[in-house]
């Protein structure tokens, strides 16, 4: 028989209470428990102790809720970049409740995933295998940036830039109507604006938005005139750095942005305006570089990063981090 370890009665007193023909007072005062004890076991149909958890935890998610959660897990998400993507349409959501989901339905480990449950499963590690190789650690101004394609609104095709700094996880978006030069040098003299440490290098992809290392002319020519995103670069002193053609894992940083933005907005939101996706896009942003934690940087927001870098080496800045405070807003 199940009994709670704080049990006053056992069971053949709980027998007892039932079949007697006394008060509950009575009963209490001979028993040396409480009335409301007694009145219990007296109108319950068996002496056995009942389960305290609740019949329906308020804490809990619906299966359609759940549903969700699993769906954005096969996308291959790790369990904070799953709680980050699933809080936009499920607010309540808490990384232990979600672990639990996860638990429930024996995905916790992407390991655990087969092949055909999900489009970028986890493959078991390979302790022979050799280390991949990651980023280099520089101080404040390594700057990645990239392109990425926005939902048509209007007939329109519209474009964010992206651009996160490699040692704080600074990031700022910017949506433009075009994807060229101009739109590309417009976007880092934003970013050279809102950065509040002096950027020395600039990463980015080989487009012709930002390069024109490997384009020719009509007549086969390589072209000899200088883009203009270098020409700014020059002018502000950044070494300009581009990734191996065709290997978009060299911008990995970015990259890695560029999935996290889209979960969190253009791939769980239909827009009914373009003003309506550029709100949706700078909350992101305002929960992305304010609220969201990185492991990376030591359980700190990008914010807080960059604060703790302007105590350690206050040269690197312009201007005190606390000026991007405006753009909480």
């Amino acid at each position: 028989m199940r009994v709670h370890s704080n049990a006053t009665t056992n069971k053949k007193q709980r027998q007892h209470i039932r079949h007697s023909s006394a008060t509950c007072r009575e009963l209490a005062a001979e028993m040396h428990v409480s009335p409301a004890t007694v009145c219990t076991w007296k109108h319950r149909g068996s002496p056995e102790d009942r389960s305290s958890k609740p019949q329906e935890p308020a804490y809990a998610f619906s299966e359609a809720e759940q549903a969700l959660i699993l769906s954005r897990r096969r996308k291959g998400l790790a369990l904070d970049d799953l709680v980050d993507a699933v809080q936009v349409p499920l607010p309540q959501a808490k990384r232990a409740t979600v672990h639990r989901v996860l638990v429930r339905h024996q995905v916790n480990r992407l390991s655990q995933m087969s092949p055909g449950q999900g489009d970028s499963p986890r493959a078991p590690e390979d302790k022979g295998a050799p280390q991949k190789n990651t980023f280099k650690d520089y101080g404040p101004g390594f700057v990645h940036m990239d392109c990425f394609y926005l939902p048509k609104l209007d007939g329109t095709r519209r474009y964010c830039f992206v651009a996160i700094d490699r040692a704080t996880r600074l990031a700022f978006l910017w949506v433009s109507d075009h994807k060229d030069a101009a739109a590309a040098t417009d976007f880092l003299r934003k970013c050279l604006a809102f950065f509040p440490f002096r950027v020395t290098k600039l990463l980015t992809d080989n487009g012709r938005e930002f390069a024109l290392k490997g384009f020719r002319n009509r007549w086969g020519n390589r072209l000899r005139v200088k883009h203009a995103l270098e020409a700014l670069c020059e002018a502000w002193g950044i070494e300009h750095r581009t990734t191996k053609p065709y290997t978009p894992k060299t911008n990995g940083l970015v990259e890695r942005m560029n999935g996290l933005t889209k979960e969190a907005t253009t791939k769980v939101h239909r827009y009914q305006s373009v003003q309506e996706m550029k709100d949706d896009l700078h909350g992101w942003f305002v929960r992305y570089n304010f609220y969201r934690p990185h492991r990376r940087i030591g359980k700190k927001t990008p914010y807080e990063a960059a604060l703790l870098w302007y105590e350690k080496d206050p040269s690197l800045f312009t201007r005190e981090p606390t000026a991007l405070l405006v753009y909480r807003s």
